[in-house]
């Protein structure tokens, strides 16, 4: 929102004049020009002009503001707003002052510390270069300010660094020839809880901070005001937060008369005070001083102040800002092994390996060890849909039916549930009733033929396509294989030989495919987990790779050239994007428009929260419903939820 006002005072058009001149000479092309914005002028000690919120509260409650210049509030995302004030102060010199107010009670808003080169090492970079290093389409930075002191010579900074979880530092350089270094420290918790303290409350305080960086003197502790006695007028950066969660950044530019003077602590206090923070601290200041915002408009990173290097300098860490478009929680599991029905949250289960939803949004699962196929209702109970618990081969009344390894399911549009049941190398059918029969198969091998005539090699999982007919991709006969619904299993494509052959029909092959899913049209695609790549498969037998280069990895970019790590289960939206449970690796990757990208996942374990920090141990399979993935969480004995927000 843009406030404007048509009557200029002579000062003010001056000074605008002067300005602007100064300001179009500098060479920043990544900063908006002062001309762009919109003037007003007016007395701060008597007006009537609507002013943004924050510029309101410094004219009411402090002495800085004599005349503004110019008042812009941009909402640079939901939650996140910036306020840029060009102004005099009551002694008639230029200010340029920038706030970011940051909601941390937004789902979408979290705050990181960025590294150079995104490593836990000691290093220089400026901020717009560490933030390139983590932006993505998915986690996507929208502000970023300069962090700690930090030693020019070396790049190590002064204060203690945490990282998304990692000890980067712990330790806090000796400031005794810098007292206004190393004095404190900010951070925000895993649950984006804003702290402030003296370093004197780090060992107290450090297993709650999941991304933090030393800070300077305090300028507000507890609501009340620090006395400082250092006087120097100079640019500044700082931060501080309120009782309710939001965090206010403020830089102000200086050394660059007549643009900018700067602020001492005692002013740079007072801004706090009018915002009533709890805490507040400074950070590096001076040529570090940077405030980058992404302009909501052209969707760029822009640096909005005018550093006094003339140029963003490099710093050792920053303080970034992201919106994540993907955000991973637990569905259900408490992530201990067992069988225990009742509220998802309390639900146990033991390696479950396979997903399908039904037209009335309930899951089934396949509970691999517990050798039963379990239910979530859409109101999120969970019970045993079929199967004892005991491993063996029973058709039947669910109560009473066996399996032996269930491995992946997947549901028909009348909601009869289809079963890979792997070490009985058959290919199960559940009614919406629970009734267990067996749709074909019988002992291990391979034959193609009607209900048990067929044989089967560890059939790992099943899909539906577009004429009811299930897909079964045979594992260990490297095939993939079709099943009508008169039990009628016929060879779609492979030809029993492991290997990496693209083709028609029998003269492809596959290695180990281990999970496939139909599309729309009638395509097929197949995890061709020992190949390392996704494959697929026209209505007309064709088959060709999608992506992977046939070598194990997590590289991403063009199809041809990234990597899976045993590529376990793959799904398809309605868009024709392919999701992958990447085994090894434990990721979640995308196919769309010949590009590969992690959507989430880092390194095996248990983590929920945005798309970088989320972790999986070993995901099997995944089911999409709308904007929502439900991921077999294998080893963690959970089913986690993958949200996907536009």
């Amino acid at each position: 929102m843009k406030y404007f006002n048509l009557t200029i005072s002579r000062t003010a058009l001056v000074f605008l004049i002067v300005s602007v001149i100064h300001f179009s000479c500098t060479k920043q092309i990544d900063q908006v020009l002062l001309k762009e914005k919109p003037i007003r002028s007016g007395s701060a000690a008597v007006t009537t002009l609507s002013y943004s919120s924050l510029t309101q509260k410094l004219i009411d409650e402090t002495s800085l503001i004599g005349t503004v210049i110019s008042d812009d509030e941009i909402t640079v995302a939901p939650g996140v707003t910036e306020t840029d004030i060009h102004y005099t102060d009551t002694a008639g010199k230029a200010m340029h002052l920038f706030i970011l107010k940051v909601n941390l009670n937004e789902p979408q808003v979290f705050m990181e510390v960025a590294t150079p080169f995104n490593l836990p090492a000691y290093a220089r970079q400026t901020v717009p270069a560490q933030a390139a290093e983590i932006d993505t389409a998915t986690h996507m930075v929208i502000a970023g300010i300069n962090g700690d002191f930090f030693d020019t010579s070396t790049g190590i900074p002064m204060g203690i660094v945490h990282k998304n979880g990692s000890i980067v530092k712990s330790t806090f350089n000796d400031n005794t020839l810098k007292p206004q270094q190393a004095v404190s420290f900010f951070g925000v918790t895993e649950n984006n809880v804003p702290i402030i303290d003296f370093k004197s409350g780090y060992a107290a305080l450090s297993s709650q901070l999941y991304n933090s960086t030393g800070s300077g003197v305090m300028l507000v502790n507890n609501h009340l005001p620090v006395s400082q006695p250092y006087t120097a007028i100079d640019p500044r950066t700082s931060v501080g937060y309120d009782d309710n969660g939001i965090v206010y950044f403020v830089v102000i530019d200086g050394r660059d008369a007549p643009y900018s003077n700067g602020m001492n602590y005692a002013q740079l206090t007072s801004a706090f005070m009018a915002f009533n923070v709890k805490n507040a601290v400074n950070l590096d200041g001076g040529g570090s001083s940077t405030f980058m915002t992404r302009n909501p408009v052209t969707n760029l990173l822009q640096v909005r102040n005018q550093p006094s290097d003339g140029t963003a300098r490099a710093v050792a860490n920053a303080w970034l800002v992201y919106i994540s478009k993907v955000l991973v929680s637990n569905y259900a599991g408490t992530g201990t092994a067992g069988l225990v029905n009742g509220a998802k949250a309390s639900a146990r289960f033991d390696s479950p390996e396979g997903l399908a939803i039904d037209a009335s949004g309930n899951m089934y699962i396949a509970d691999k060890n517990n050798n039963v196929i379990r239910k979530i209702t859409s109101t999120g109970t969970v019970s045993t849909f079929a199967g004892t618990g005991v491993a063996g081969f029973a058709d039947g009344a669910g109560s009473i039916a066996k399996f032996n390894g269930p491995w992946k399911v997947a549901v028909d549009a009348t909601g009869n549930v289809y079963v890979a049941d792997r070490d009985n190398f058959k290919i199960r059918k559940i009614t919406p009733a629970g009734i267990v029969s067996t749709l074909a198969g019988s002992t291990a091998g391979y034959a193609d033929g009607t209900g048990s005539a067929a044989k089967f090699m560890q059939p790992l999982d099943v899909a539906i396509d577009p004429s009811g007919n299930v897909i079964v991709a045979d594992n260990t006969s490297h095939r993939i294989r079709k099943i009508t619904a008169a039990g009628v299993v016929t060879t779609i494509a492979g030809n029993g030989t492991a290997g990496y052959t693209n083709g028609t029909g029998t003269a492809a092959q596959f290695k180990n495919p281990s999970g496939v899913d139909v599309d729309a049209s009638g395509n097929i695609y197949v995890a061709d987990r020992l190949n390392h790549r996704i494959r697929k498969i026209t209505t007309s037998g064709v088959v060709s790779s999608l992506a992977g280069t046939g070598t194990s990895g997590t590289t991403d970019g063009a199809a041809g050239s990234a990597k899976f790590s045993d590529p376990y289960g793959v799904t398809v939206d309605v868009s024709g994007n392919v999701y992958v449970a990447d085994l090894i690796s434990s990721r979640i990757r995308k196919i769309s428009s010949g590009q590969v990208s992690t959507l989430a996942g880092t390194i095996p374990g248990y983590q929920n929260g945005t798309s970088t920090i989320a972790k999986f141990n070993q995901p099997t399979d995944l089911v999409i419903q709308g904007s929502n993935i439900y991921i077999a969480d294998h080893s963690n004995n959970s089913i986690r939820l993958v949200k996907l927000i536009n």
